[in-house]
């Protein structure tokens, strides 16, 4: 296989959070813990190999696979005029196979109809939360045509919600996952 480059230098973090006070955003900047730069097609086939399974990993933690220069959080300068879909699954059912598609397709196969900065999967109690940041908010008619993008790309049931929420919501109430959008797109 050659070692071809990447179209992006890929950073992998993790963030593990204690139950404590939310919106603490220099706490949350204290805690992501850089674990890998990707920069080759080889150097990412290596790292999905030996990344731990969800089902490993403790309640409250954060993985998350940026472009390098860009941070998980929505202040960061690139994320500020973008958002992210949301896509939460219940324990044990497809989180993984989901989490590992994501993470393919976001270092070799870019999505065609939005840029994204970085993807996070979220564990925690009895549910799995995976997040497509991307670099701007999608108009309503853009946001249908990404869903089905995800959809389509990921294999996802049309009774797996997706839901769509932008940074600036997302700093105005302290929350990613609370006042989303939620379309319903018909069925192609």
């Amino acid at each position: 296989m050659a070692n071809q480059k990447l179209a992006s230098t890929l950073i992998l973090s993790s963030v593990f959070r204690c139950l404590t006070v939310k919106g603490d955003t220099e706490d949350f900047k204290s805690k992501i813990k850089q674990e890998a730069t990707v920069e080759t097609q080889e150097e990412f086939l290596y790292l999905i190999r030996r990344l731990q399974k969800l089902q490993d990993i403790k309640p409250i933690t954060d993985l998350s696979l940026f472009k390098k220069g860009i941070e998980p959080m929505w202040e960061d300068p690139s994320n500020l005029n973008g958002g992210k879909w949301i896509i939460k699954i219940k324990k044990n059912t497809a989180e993984q196979r989901l989490f590992e598609s994501l993470f393919i397709w976001m270092a070799l196969v870019p999505f065609s109809t939005m840029d994204v900065n970085g993807i996070v999967v979220s564990v925690r109690g009895h549910h799995t939360i995976l997040s497509l940041w991307t670099k701007s908010c999608p108009s309503e008619e853009e946001r249908h045509i990404q869903e089905k993008e995800i959809r389509n790309t990921l294999e996802l049931k049309q009774i797996i919600p997706v839901s769509f929420k932008g940074n600036d919501e997302s700093l105005k109430d302290k929350s990613s996952f609370r006042h989303t959008v939620k379309d319903k797109i018909s069925k192609q």
